[in-house]
């Protein structure tokens, strides 16, 4: 389990918050450590620089600011400056994120924003009028948006879309504030709770990237095997359009780089068909990273897509229509998510959009590209086996290793790498964009940045570096990688060039760490593999003037 220290600072009461929070933490992978501040103290503990939330530390700090306390607030403002109000909570919010972000630069910020209030002073007309309310809150709801999008470490917990999901009635209870300062209802405590996890896991490398889909009354209504490509049911009309629906669901989803896989008991030509033939099918087979149909069991199948992808099971989330076909899944690998799909195809994807599975962490232009990726990565598989060794197959494809230092334009693609890597991750410590600008204008500091492409492609930037510069030594801070470019030697590329860096800089020793989690046993042996000695505790030292440049396939560029 991952640990992660987690502050409260909320203007209502937040002990059920605390309470549901440690509930749910296990069921996200996650030993939460909780602070919780006096009640209504968020700019008392901001403000203080000596305050319990410094000195906690946290790697997350979440400012739960309720749209009751807002209300009154607006009710005891003048009547002639109402219509300024929202720039007044905006400012002060921001206010308090600056500092936050001053004081606990390593920490990431969540705020909540506000639930829309029919007040019924202006009705339907509220949307014409500066000084209401709802106005107010709608304008507010957009600055705090717009703040998010300028910094990656703020994120939005939206009450507002979970009130429009479950209802005001169910997330809130007036009562309940009226009596004691509880905003939320117990319905509320447990949606808020599991939203806020959601985006605590996905910030910290959790997030879900592949979505494996059953075809036969999942994707298309019937049995394409029984019925033929004629008469399965797709399109606007009838039931089909359900189908419809959820395969632009899948689509936009592949189109924001989660990989979409096929998982069938089917013969493989015939399960293909409707993707090539149908003319309504929203999915085509460019959109698929790997199509799996044969007559095997489902769990045995969706171990080959894991392997072949090479991400964890805990990635991969499956849907089929069969509830013997779930449950086998569950019970062989209960690390796979497995929804427990409704039995009406037209409520597919409300049930799957509420369930929220593919909470993002940071977005990159690369995953636009992620589908293709992969599929040339199979492809260069393929290519392999008709080799009879590896370095011949290594020689053929032409790698070039492309080295950068860490710049405004490979910013976001690290942060993202850094938060996603959890196999290949040496001391899995995570970066913000702001922690990797940091590194980049440091002088005690250099990231390193790998891109590599072949004949068959662009893998784009797949390997990073921190070092830190000491005295007569340099420290790898860490080294993550992705898993799609094991075996190539890039390993081999990269310490040639640690070595070659420390030696222009007349350092005697590197020295690397591995720290090991739940994820990354895949590279316990890193550094003894690489001619490291260990020192104990963790650390493996390699002296500059008695390294041999390994040997690899790779032409270095920049």
């Amino acid at each position: 389990m991952t640990k992660y220290k987690l502050a409260i600072l909320g203007d209502s009461t937040t002990q059920l918050i605390v309470k549901e929070l440690d509930n749910q933490a296990k069921q996200f992978n996650l030993d939460l450590e909780l602070y919780e501040s006096s009640f209504d103290q968020i700019e008392q503990e901001i403000k203080n620089p000596s305050s319990n939330l410094y000195t906690f530390n946290p790697d997350g700090v979440l400012l739960y600011i309720s749209v009751e306390k807002l209300q009154e607030i607006y009710f005891s403002t003048s009547l002639d400056i109402r219509h300024l109000f929202f720039q007044d909570v905006m400012s002060k919010i921001t206010d308090l994120a600056i500092t936050l972000k001053d004081r606990l630069p390593e920490s990431k910020i969540f705020i909540t924003n506000f639930a829309e209030i029919a007040d019924g002073v202006y009705g339907n007309n509220a949307n014409k009028y500066s000084e209401a309310l709802l106005n107010n809150i709608r304008r507010i709801n957009v600055g705090l948006m717009d703040l998010s999008c300028k910094d990656s470490t703020i994120f939005i917990l939206d009450i507002a879309l979970m009130q429009s999901i479950y209802g005001r009635k169910s997330l809130f209870d007036p009562r309940l504030y009226i009596q004691a300062s509880l905003v939320l209802s117990g319905d509320g405590v447990t949606f808020f709770s599991k939203e806020l996890l959601n985006m605590i896991s996905a910030s910290i490398g959790g997030a879900k990237k592949c979505l494996i889909l059953d075809l036969d009354n999942t994707l298309w209504g019937g049995v394409i095997g029984d019925d033929g490509i004629e008469k399965i049911e797709i399109g606007s009309l009838g039931i089909g359009k359900a189908f419809t629906r959820l395969q632009q669901w899948a689509k936009t989803l592949q189109q924001r780089g989660i990989l979409l896989a096929i998982c069938s008991k089917n013969t493989e030509e015939v399960a293909k068909t409707p993707f090539e033939l149908h003319p309504e099918m929203v999915l085509r087979l460019e959109d698929i990273s790997i199509f799996v149909a044969n007559w095997e069991d489902k769990a045995s199948n969706i171990k080959v897509i894991q392997s072949t992808l090479n991400i964890g099971f805990d990635s991969m989330v499956f849907i089929d229509d069969n509830p013997f076909e779930r449950a086998l899944v569950r019970k062989i690998i209960p690390q796979v998510c497995v929804p427990e799909m409704p039995e009406d195809p037209a409520d597919y994807v409300e049930f799957l959009s509420n369930l929220n599975l593919f909470e993002p962490g940071t977005l990159s232009t690369l995953d636009l590209e992620r589908t293709k990726m992969i599929q040339k990565e199979i492809e260069r598989n393929h290519l392999k086996n008709q080799f009879s060794n590896e370095s011949d197959f290594l020689k053929s494809i032409n790698m070039i290793g492309i080295f950068d230092q860490f710049n405004q334009f490979n910013t976001p693609r690290i942060a993202q790498l850094s938060e996603r890597s959890n196999q290949y991750n040496l001391r899995t410590i995570r970066y913000s964009e702001k922690d990797v600008e940091k590194i980049a204008s440091s002088d005690h500091q250099l990231g390193i940045a790998i891109s590599l492409r072949d004949n068959l492609g662009d893998h784009g930037l797949i390997c990073v570096i921190v070092l830190n510069h000491g005295n007569e030594e340099i420290f790898i801070e860490n080294w993550f990688m992705s898993c799609r470019v094991l075996k190539r030697g890039v390993e081999y590329l990269a310490l040639n060039k640690i070595v070659e860096h420390a030696k222009n800089k007349h350092y005697k020793n590197i020295i690397g760490e591995f720290l090991p989690t739940p994820k990354n046993a895949l590279v316990k042996d890193h550094y003894q593999e690489l001619g490291f000695t260990f020192q104990g505790n963790g650390k493996w030292m390699i002296n500059v003037e008695d390294y041999t440049p390994k040997v690899h396939y790779i032409k270095e560029t920049v």
